[in-house]
């Protein structure tokens, strides 16, 4: 499916470090192995404003906000982001 979605775009291209690790796969362990690949990128996360209120259990949730901007999203129907979880998580 993902390979329909970016066909024919060559600014995206599609990742198997998730598959190729195997195991449980944490979001800290995939960012800290794309900012090794591509040292000069800048990284952004967008999540779910559902997922932003688990984040803070969330393995190593600081280092996440170290090397990716997180960006949020209010899923439709869902209720604003509650932007104070991240207050102690951002640099």
């Amino acid at each position: 499916m993902l390979q329909l979605a970016i066909g024919g775009q060559e600014a995206f291209r599609i990742s198997t470090i998730e598959l190729d690790r195997g195991g449980i796969s944490y979001t800290v362990d995939t960012l800290n192995q794309i900012a090794t690949d591509l040292p000069a990128a800048e990284l952004y996360f967008l999540m779910g404003a559902d997922s932003l209120v688990d984040m803070p259990k969330w393995r190593e949730p600081q280092r996440i906000c170290e090397l990716a901007l997180p960006l949020v999203v209010r899923r439709q129907g869902s209720p604003e982001p509650r932007w104070n979880l991240l207050a102690g998580l951002l640099s």
